[in-house]
């Protein structure tokens, strides 16, 4: 198995001399260090949508923005960006970045139960993903997906259809038929198998790998799908779509693509700002019994004048109404920046500025801005205000909210219902002044 050095470093975090820690533990020169990551971030670009390059490079030192995740730079070197949402030195963050990434990209292909506390000793994000598809697999695998194929055998034995040719003159093993069989041998398959074989090579723990090569071996010989995507299951079948959708993740996302020696989008990588929004929302809808929740509303700001009239539309992230209607309906909009003037964490002036379009739009009150915070405790759930913006009777809150150990079992229901309770009781606190 081949020896893999990881090289870390922190999303928005201060820039790192990576290049010549690279180039003391590998043959490469600076000037091919430098242009592998340049390549691996013209890649993380394409694959998330960007403008720009979210890996910076100056003077050997290397910068990531605007995303985390596994980057593999070259065989046997890898990348690790450390997400802000998480405390790198938190001891389960790698768990916990997955948990949130799933949500995020699936919303419900890892549960709490895959992530389980055996895996707390896991430093690999492919070890992390290989078992939890292992144990998708195998809680399956006693109904495998099977679909009708037409098979062309030779037998002598009558199974199925045979020309009149072939019964004048059969061929030496047999009349040549062709015979309808429910098979597993079948595109779906083929993509769980082609996602199992692109793992394998990343996997260090022989756990994972051990269980990977089972399923493989279970899964038998399939054809090579060359366009592969995301796709309904047959309702027999349905149970198998989770994991389904997480090979097809797998196999566009995260490893070679089926040309012989072609490299393809190295590692697995997310949007982090969007993932944040999203988790956010997740955590918020899991509060249906204080609130209800709705996503991107339309508000109308103003008028586009010119030769025809046009509406000038806002949309934050969430408005959220009390079931009770005791308070006013309040905006919550997910923030990944703050600024830091003197040592204090600050919303910054374009936040200020976009908030009170929200609130003058929306006809409310109190907007809650929500930024992660790093840090090396046990997330509670429970919002911690650092700054409060009063503009005539429009409030703008800054908070931070902390959930590492999120991946826990049961722990991000409890995360998530503390968010609740901190979100209406802010709200009673600033709307009933």
């Amino acid at each position: 198995m081949m020896q893999v050095n990881r090289f870390s470093i922190s999303e928005y975090g201060e820039s790192k001399k990576l290049v010549e820690e690279i180039q003391s533990k590998s043959s490469y020169s600076k000037a091919e260090i430098n242009d592998l990551i340049l390549k691996c971030g013209d890649s993380v670009s394409k694959e998330l949508g960007f403008n720009k390059s979210p890996i910076l490079i100056s003077s050997d030192k290397v910068r990531a923005i605007k995303f985390s995740g596994l980057i593999q730079v070259a065989p046997g070197i890898e990348l690790e960006v450390i997400p802000k949402f998480v405390g790198a030195e938190f001891d389960s963050w790698r768990e916990d970045f997955l948990f949130v990434a799933t949500w995020s990209k699936h919303g419900y292909l890892l549960s709490p139960d895959n992530i389980s506390s055996s895996l707390s000793k896991t430093d690999n994000l492919h070890n992390i993903i290989a078992l939890s598809f292992s144990k998708m697999y195998m809680e399956n695998r006693r109904k495998q997906i099977r679909t009708y194929s037409t098979i062309v055998e030779h037998e002598f034995a009558i199974d199925g259809e045979i020309d009149i040719e072939d019964i004048l003159i059969p061929s030496i093993d047999g009349f040549k038929q062709k015979t309808l069989q429910f098979s597993k041998t079948n595109p779906f398959n083929a993509v769980i198998s082609q996602a199992a074989k692109i793992l394998l090579p990343h996997l260090t723990d022989p756990r994972a790998v051990q269980l990977i090569e089972r399923v493989i071996h279970h899964l038998g010989p399939q054809k090579i799908v060359p366009r592969i995507r995301f796709t309904k299951l047959p309702s027999r079948s349905k149970h198998w779509q989770k994991l389904y959708d997480l090979s097809v993740d797998i196999s566009k996302n995260l490893g070679l693509s089926m040309r012989h020696g072609e490299l393809r989008i190295p590692g697995y990588v997310i949007d982090t700002w969007r993932c944040w929004e999203d988790l956010i929302g997740v955590m918020a809808n899991k509060n249906k019994d204080l609130f209800k929740v709705e996503y991107h509303p339309q508000f109308k700001l103003g008028e586009k004048l010119s030769e025809s009239t046009s509406d000038v539309n806002v949309y934050p992230d969430y408005i959220l109404q009390t079931h009770d209607r005791s308070l006013d309906p309040f905006l919550i909009d997910a923030k990944y920046k703050t600024n830091i003037l003197k040592g204090k964490t600050r919303i910054s002036e374009s936040d200020i500025y976009e908030s009170l379009a929200f609130l003058k739009a929306s006809n409310t009150r109190l907007i809650i801005l929500i930024f992660p915070e790093q840090g090396s405790n046990m997330g509670s759930g429970e919002l911690k205000v650092f700054e409060q913006i009063m503009i005539e009777d429009k409030i703008i809150l800054g908070a931070q909210l902390c959930i590492n150990g999120i991946s826990r079992k049961s722990h991000f229901n409890q995360i998530s219902k503390v968010l609740g309770q901190s979100l209406v009781s802010l709200a009673s606190e600033n709307l009933r002044q």
